[in-house]
């Protein structure tokens, strides 16, 4: 009479396909979730944009945005228009420290700029309208644009990114 259970064969034979199930799926983990930092990453700066523009109006006074690409990029949004992303807050002046976002927040998220500043007025919101960032992951890019009214918004560039539309 064979008692009831799995041979040590058929057990064997169980985790050698989910551990092929594993490494195949692995990858496409790591894409997915590239894809996610790169995402959030874009929506930060877009709504950290929208905020600026809406404290302008609101405030009655023009909000500055720094930006600074590379390794260690940083943007930072202020009151004054020459104030440095990459200062240490403590030796930051009040009117520099209002809102920050830099690399360490988002891992392996890169940015680049050929603007280094923006501004939003403080009548009607309104600032240079044109691509303020683009922001990559590996073969993956994002864009954060601002139009001709002042609104910011988050684009994909090539893949689909969650949450983003296209470019």
């Amino acid at each position: 009479m064979r008692s009831r259970g799995f041979t040590l064969v058929e057990l064997l034979l169980v985790v050698g396909i989910v551990a092929l199930l594993a490494a195949v799926g692995m990858p496409s983990y790591a894409d997915l979730s590239a894809r996610q930092r790169l995402a959030a990453a874009s929506e930060q700066l877009a709504a950290e944009l929208q905020q600026a523009r809406f404290d302008a109006v609101q405030g009655g006074r023009d909000m500055h945005v720094s930006l600074r690409g590379g390794p260690q990029w940083c943007y930072a949004i202020s009151l004054a228009p020459d104030c440095d992303c990459q200062q240490p807050a403590a030796a930051t002046p009040a009117a520099c420290a209002l809102r920050r976002g830099d690399a360490q927040a988002h891992p392996d998220v890169q940015l680049t700029t050929e603007r280094t500043h923006a501004v939003f007025d403080a009548r009607m919101g309104r600032a240079a309208p044109g691509v303020v960032a683009r922001l990559s992951v590996g073969e993956r890019s994002a864009e954060v644009q601002l139009t001709p009214s002042g609104r910011a918004r988050a684009c994909g560039r090539g893949a689909d990114l969650p949450g983003l539309p296209r470019c």
